[in-house]
């Protein structure tokens, strides 16, 4: 389906929390991100479900808009390298 589509390009399923936007400057640039945001806004006004396929932290930083009041873990990144050196930097 379209919602499939939407999610395997644009957002990354590797976070144990959820998906998270794929890192893309390209579709930053061009606004991508925005109408991908725009549409799923539109879905919710219209009685619609929200997404249910984002990472909590996606969800607050869309509610709050302030990335200074998002509670992130190692658990929400993406990239499993990077997920496994933030766990044992936060053993030290």
């Amino acid at each position: 389906s379209y919602n499939n589509a939407v999610m395997f390009v644009f957002f990354s399923s590797e976070s144990p929390n959820g998906f998270t936007p794929k890192l893309n400057i390209s579709h930053v640039q061009n606004g991508v991100y925005r109408t991908i945001g725009k549409m799923m806004s539109t879905i919710i006004v219209q009685g619609g479900e929200p997404p249910a396929f984002l990472a909590p932290h996606i969800v607050d930083y869309i509610f709050s808009e302030d990335i200074l009041q998002v509670h992130v873990t190692p658990d929400d990144i993406a990239d499993a390298e990077l997920r496994d050196s933030l766990k044992k930097v936060s053993l030290v």
